[in-house]
């Protein structure tokens, strides 16, 4: 999850991103990824770059799956 100004991106395990305006949709309702791509790629890329700045290590799938 990656949340700049009103806009917030969720991604749950290897499933496609999801693009919220919460302005306008608070409760995470609608889906803003195909109606804005271009919010949706500058968040992600915003994403990757904070990632490789902090070395950040993120779980592999099967760490998080239950058992």
């Amino acid at each position: 999850m990656v949340r700049i100004g009103d806009w917030k991106i969720v991604r749950v395990n290897a499933e496609s991103w999801e693009l919220f305006d919460l302005r306008v949709d608070p409760t995470e309702l609608v889906n803003f990824a195909t109606k804005n791509p271009e919010k949706l790629a500058s968040m992600v890329t915003a994403y990757h770059h904070w990632i490789e700045k902090e070395q950040a290590v993120l779980p592999r799938l099967e760490e998080v799956s239950d058992p």
